[in-house]
């Protein structure tokens, strides 16, 4: 009976992994044959299944499919787009506006980088965030019905200190000579720096509450 267990559980791991192997290859077949991307302005990148660029000069809109929701048809605003790339080569969508994007193609493409880099960096913005987990702590212990705001208020003010780019967070320091470059990494290093100080407060407040209420079951209320 033990020899029959074995060898089912084994059979079973067996079909696992190999069902499981077939599926990647069945994906890496399905990546292989889609040869476009579709590059963002904000540095985002789309790999569709299907791409409708028919009518797209004239309603702006580009249709697109995807390959975890292929009967599924997504519309994107070309102004949102910057190219779509493929084996021929890049078309390019972007257009400069004066009344918004005056980036150059050039130097959007430097912008999209910029985003791209501070993405990929894994710099930790610690003084905010333990800063707002602190005073949110502070005031979920409270147990005022202004506490929920604190984390908003700060950290919309301990992100107001500019963003430092240090040459050893990109991946070629020359890209720091371009204006547009900065800024888009600054830009994309502004909205980490946000949510990891917002997060902070989040589990300050959380955790200052979750203190304040169990202190005050036990007998031990310190809001008198």
């Amino acid at each position: 009976m033990y020899k029959i267990v074995v060898r089912t559980v084994a059979l079973c791991f067996c079909f696992i992994i190999t069902n499981s192997y077939a599926q990647q290859v069945s994906d890496s077949l399905s990546l292989q044959k889609q040869n476009d991307t579709i590059l963002l302005t904000d540095g985002n990148t789309i790999i569709p299944l299907f791409i409708d660029t028919a009518g797209c000069d004239t309603t702006g809109i580009l249709k697109y499919s995807t390959i975890t929701h292929p009967d599924k048809i997504r519309k994107l605003d070309t102004d949102e787009i910057f190219s779509i790339r493929n084996r021929k080569g890049e078309t390019i969508l972007y257009k400069q506006d004066s009344l918004g994007d005056n980036y150059s193609v050039v130097d959007m493409r430097y912008f999209i980088m910029g985003q791209q880099e501070a993405r990929k960096s894994n710099k930790i913005y610690a003084a905010p965030f333990i800063a707002n987990l602190l005073l949110s702590a502070g005031a979920g212990l409270t147990r005022n019905f202004l506490s929920p705001l604190v984390p908003v208020a700060f950290t919309a003010i301990l992100t107001i200190p500019k963003i430092k780019i240090r040459k050893e967070n990109v991946s070629d320091p020359e890209y720091l000579n371009n204006n547009a470059f900065v800024t888009g990494y600054k830009q994309e290093a502004y909205k980490k720096k946000r949510l990891q100080t917002f997060l902070g407060g989040g589990i300050g407040l959380l955790v200052g509450l979750t203190t304040s209420f169990i202190l005050k079951s036990n007998g031990t209320d310190i809001i008198k």
